[in-house]
């Protein structure tokens, strides 16, 4: 992957929450794994598209931000 630079998550002072749409398999060292319809943490935000999460295990990695949906607490 290439490196990137991340931003906190729009501004806010607490990381956003996100079920996953899709079901990803980690491509490359530094991905996260993503379960259909599964919670995570998102923790920063990247224009690219690459977002970091973390899941309920408190494993964190990139995953596509189009494979997650942000959910209002």
């Amino acid at each position: 992957l290439k490196s990137l630079s991340f931003k906190p998550c729009l501004g806010r002072l607490q990381e956003m929450k996100a079920l996953a749409r899709f079901d990803f398999k980690a491509q490359e060292p530094g991905e996260l794994d993503l379960v259909k319809g599964e919670e995570y943490t998102v923790l920063s935000t990247d224009p690219s598209g690459w977002w970091t999460a973390m899941n309920d295990a408190g494993e964190v990695g990139l995953v596509m931000s189009n494979f997650l949906e942000i959910i209002d607490e």
